[in-house]
């Protein structure tokens, strides 16, 4: 997925709240959950190749940023970052997966 329609998706879920819901060490995958209180829907924000984890496990009011990080658009690391939790990954990859199992 690109970033500015990585981007535009998040947009959506401005506000969620947002944990992290798995990590596979093998294949270095992170998946971030973003949900809203009385919404029976949720989005799995899926980062692959993570080169860098850094923040909260859980906060609210998430305001994700997803973009190229300047200083390596030859490598197309991507920055996902909400600078209001603290929260910042280093990635090669970002996909999401709308209202995964189980919808709470």
């Amino acid at each position: 997925m690109n970033t500015l329609t990585a981007q535009s998706e998040a947009n959506r879920w401005q506000g969620a709240i947002a944990s992290m819901l798995s990590y596979s060490r093998s294949h270095l995958e992170l998946t971030i959950l973003l949900t809203k209180p009385g919404k029976k829907q949720n989005l799995h924000l899926v980062c692959g190749d993570c080169r860098y984890i850094c923040g909260p496990v859980s906060w609210g009011n998430a305001s994700i940023r997803i973009k190229h990080r300047k200083a390596d658009l030859a490598t197309g690391e991507i920055a996902v970052t909400d600078k209001a939790a603290g929260f910042t990954v280093f990635c090669n990859g970002v996909r999401m997966i709308r209202n995964v199992e189980p919808i709470y």
